[in-house]
Parts: C-alpha cells; structure tokens; sequence
C-alpha cells in the first residue's frame, strides 16, 4: 500500500506525443509483403522503428565488402556487423555478430569469417549482405517482438535480450529473436 501510495503522488510528467511517419513505414514494409515475407531484416525493423519514433543506433546494410568498409567509416569505429539474412535468425549461434571492430582491415577479416561460418553451418542460407552498425555502449539488450493472436489479437514482446532470450522457451510463437516486426500489427 505504501508503494502504491508514493506511486500515485509521484510528480505528473504527462503523455509524451511522436511524430509519426506511417507512410515511411508503409515504404520499408510494402516490398517485403509483396514477396510474401513475414518479417522484416534488422536493417529494415530499425528503419521502421525510427519512424515510429524510437531512437535506434546507427545502422546500415551493406551488399558487399567495400559497402561494408565504407559504411564503418561512415558510422565510425568501432562497429559491430551482423549477418543480415531471413534464414539466420539467431545470427550468433552460427558464427554471424562480430563485436568492437576497429578498422577497415577488421571489418574485411570479420565479413569473411562470418560468410564462411554462416556457410559452413547453413549452406543454403539467402544473405543479403550484413548490418553494420555503432558499438553500443554497455547496458542492457532488450528483446522487442509483435504477433497477432487469433484470440487476443496484436500482442507486443518486450524484454531482456540478448543470452538472456535463450532462458525462455525458444518454440513459443511470441519469442521472436532479434528486432522482428510483424507487418499486420502496424497498419
């Protein structure tokens, strides 16, 4: 009762309001559902997220590995790359996230790795290049996931990330991993 008391005579901050770019969120979604995908790339949630208003780290998707160089140089070192691929969700169980690169040579060293690891593990993966993002500073992962449930409807996933994910049942239908956005829920 005491907590619930201080809770209600805390200080009244408001509802904070976000500009909205729906139309730019319809632009990153649309081509995706035309080929029939479920979800998004990181890449492409990231984008949406920041239509939405969330603020998200620096991020782009490179092709090829001069993309990938000039993208670190861009975005800064150190940065992270990830595997971007619909067929490697759980990019660092086979090798696909490598952490605090430094340098252009490191970044060359770490594309290949990561190929030859996602390769080796799943041969008949589709990649579409790789994430390359700004090394976060320490804190804590979260886990943000959506579906729409036959009886419940749109329900929203949010938690902690990262190694702590693998705690929970994997086979549950609401543990997305990483950043997936299900389109229907938006719109």
């Amino acid at each position: 009762m005491t907590k619930f008391t201080r809770w209600l005579k805390r200080p009244q901050t408001g509802i904070k309001s976000y500009r909205v770019k729906r139309v730019k969120a319809q632009e990153i979604i649309a081509p995706a559902k035309r080929e029939g995908s479920h979800a998004l790339l990181e890449p492409e949630a990231c984008q949406v997220l920041r239509a939405y208003g969330f603020p998200v780290i620096k991020s782009t998707l490179a092709r090829n590995e001069r993309e990938a160089v000039e993208a670190a140089e861009k975005i800064g070192f150190p940065v992270v790359m990830k595997i971007a691929s619909s067929d490697v969700l759980h990019k660092f169980d086979y090798g696909g996230v490598k952490l605090d690169l430094k340098n252009r040579e490191q970044v060359k060293k770490a594309q290949q790795g990561i190929l030859e690891s996602i390769l080796r593990h799943k041969p008949n993966a589709r990649i579409t290049g790789m994430t390359i993002e700004e090394m976060a500073p320490p804190g804590k992962e979260i886990i943000l996931g959506t579906n729409r449930d036959a009886q419940f409807g749109p329900i929203l996933m949010f938690g902690l990330g990262g190694i702590y994910v693998e705690a929970l049942d994997m086979n549950h239908p609401y543990n997305n991993y990483g950043i997936i956005l299900g389109f229907d829920d938006f719109f």
